[in-house]
């Protein structure tokens, strides 16, 4: 998994197939999406098209909030369809929003689906050291990434 991806956040989807297009084109192999952003379905298309092995790709993607919980599992399959594969790079819970509940029952089955092979790695994002003790104190393993924003204002 790269340290830095391509971002599809808060693109439209006619940008995002430009982006997208110019990003392979150029050799960007790193592409970061999420179910929230309606992006999968264009990066899958076009990593398919343009003729490069899957393996080549490194994809993450992110559960939303409302699929969060018992959903994590159908929600996960649903974005590998849309992506046209059948795994991910890596799966984030993509906020910790949620209940602690809905959150832990979250990271639980994501467990699982890596061990089924749908996901490399697991992961978190937004998460404040509030919400990864909780993950330490349920006796959960540590997410392997605990994605942050980084933008220009911020720097």
């Amino acid at each position: 998994v790269p340290a830095i991806a391509f971002g599809l956040y808060n693109t439209k989807s006619d940008q995002a197939l430009q982006a997208i297009q110019v990003a392979i084109e150029t050799g960007i192999r790193g592409f970061d999406t999420a179910s929230a952003y309606g992006t999968e379905r264009e990066l899958g298309s076009l990593i398919k098209r343009c003729g490069a092995p899957r393996a080549e790709f490194s994809i993450t993607t992110k559960l939303a909030n409302n699929d969060q919980g018992a959903g994590t599992a159908e929600a996960l399959k649903g974005s590998l369809k849309k992506l046209l594969t059948d795994y991910a790079d890596l799966y984030l819970i993509h906020s910790p929003l949620t209940s602690k509940e809905a959150r832990l029952e979250s990271w639980s089955q994501m467990q699982d689906l890596k061990r089924q092979g749908l996901v490399k790695e697991i992961g978190v994002a937004n998460y404040g050291l509030k919400h990864l003790e909780e993950i330490v104190q349920a006796g959960l393993p540590i997410p392997a990434v605990n994605q942050v924003q980084i933008r220009n204002e911020f720097v």
